[in-house]
């Protein structure tokens, strides 16, 4: 007759021998899982010993999985990673910008002087902008080193931009003067980035009143067509997304220290900025690390809309549980009605809500420590309502204005910082 399983045998003793052998497989299963050494679970937090400095615009990633050369290689990489490199709880930090008191007007503002300055002249605004696109750089970790090779496009008021160079770039930046980095999330084509990054500029400008600020659009390949399984091309997505975090990373190290930097995320792109600001505070990433992480001295704010990361991939120990190491403060834009992120749990078994719908939970801010003083949440369900695109964020210039104490620095002016 065959073998007879438990769902078919009708022999009481039978049924019970196969629920007893079930039962004893399922257990050697877990005992063989427990006895693993925690290294053939996870090599994610290994750590070698270091390398030699690369050449040039290379990025060097330091292969943490599976390397056993070091007798202690977690002390030697814990010295180097010095409070004279890294930002710590402790630094002194000048105060987190508020959450806006009241949610910003759907009508657009009169761009004039801000009022909280007395009126104060302004040096005129830089013409255009710039774009870095990392689309040539290497998207997988097949090599110890992924070499960032930037393209670089100027774009002024008046045209549609040019071929310019990083040497280019940061020879033109003005000392001193906030720099607005803004990354793009999935399923931005090559073409759709220059008018999305000229409604982006449009939109900051309106926000700054005036107030200079300069402007880096970061593009990543972020474009996928998608098959009838959109789960497996949004994973691939978030993936690829994490991996250009060592590109931003390095582009933010290229920049003059002495210029604040304020990093817009839009929803994978908030996951490029979490990559690139863990990797900077010495973390981690698909098991390497940028050989050259550090962040002292660069003043650093952030603002996530729409973000698609996991609510807790900030706290210690988590994904990116270093990023919050490089940043003075970070306001998150909460959407419960956005309806990408009301999905978002579903793209793969114990998943988490996504961070721009939840926000930060009281269980984070716990985990979180003395980093919890550093992020806000502010909810802007019915600014965007179902909604998930950014030129829904762009359309509204005052949701700029309202944030411009992280955008453009603008409560440095008065508080001296």
């Amino acid at each position: 007759m065959g073998s007879k399983s438990f769902l078919t045998c009708r022999v009481p003793a039978t049924c019970l021998l196969a629920v007893l052998r079930a039962a004893a497989l399922r257990a050697l299963v877990l005992i063989t899982v427990v006895m693993l050494p925690a290294d053939a679970v996870s090599g994610e937090d290994q750590q070698s010993g270091l390398s030699e400095v690369p050449p040039p615009l290379a990025i060097p990633l330091e292969d943490v999985t599976g390397s056993e050369e070091s007798p202690q290689p977690a002390a030697v990489f814990e010295a180097f990673l010095s409070a004279a490199r890294i930002a710590t709880p402790e630094s002194e930090a000048p105060p987190v910008p508020p959450v806006p008191v009241a949610e910003p007007s759907h009508a657009e503002p009169v761009i004039t002087a801000p009022a909280d300055v007395g009126g104060e002249n302004y040096a005129p605004q830089t013409p255009g902008y710039w774009i870095v696109s990392s689309w040539n750089s290497p998207q997988e970790f097949e090599n110890d080193q992924l070499r960032f090779c930037p393209q670089v496009q100027r774009v002024d008021e008046c045209t549609d931009g040019h071929l310019s160079s990083m040497e280019q770039l940061t020879s033109s930046l003005l000392p001193g003067v906030p720099i607005c980095i803004v990354v793009h999330g999935s399923f931005m084509d090559s073409p759709s980035v220059l008018p999305e990054s000229h409604n982006t500029w449009n939109w900051l400008k309106t926000g700054a009143s005036g107030r200079p600020f300069q402007m880096i659009y970061f593009s990543w390949p972020s474009d996928r067509a998608l098959s009838p399984f959109a789960s497996i091309d949004v994973a691939i997505l978030g993936s690829r997304a994490s991996r250009n975090g060592f590109y931003l990373a390095s582009l933010i190290q290229s920049l003059p220290p002495e210029c604040p930097v304020c990093l817009v995320g839009h929803s994978h792109g908030t996951r490029v900025i979490s990559s690139g600001l863990h990797l900077l505070g010495g973390g981690v990433v698909e098991g390497h690390r940028h050989f050259t992480p550090g962040c002292a001295g660069r003043r650093i704010r952030v603002v996530y809309t729409a973000s698609a990361i996991d609510h807790d991939w900030l706290n210690p120990k988590e994904r990116y549980g270093r990023a919050l190491c490089c940043l003075e403060c970070l306001i998150n834009l909460r959407n419960a009605r956005d309806p990408a992120l009301q999905i978002y749990p579903l793209r793969r078994i114990g998943s988490s809500r996504a961070l721009g719908a939840s926000g930060f939970t009281s269980k984070d801010r716990r985990e979180l420590g003395v980093y919890g003083s550093r992020v806000r949440d502010w909810d802007v369900s019915l600014i965007i309502g179902h909604d998930h695109s950014w030129p829904n964020y762009v359309a509204r210039g005052s949701l700029a204005s309202s944030l411009r104490n992280y955008l453009f620095f603008a409560n440095q002016e008065n508080a001296g910082l």
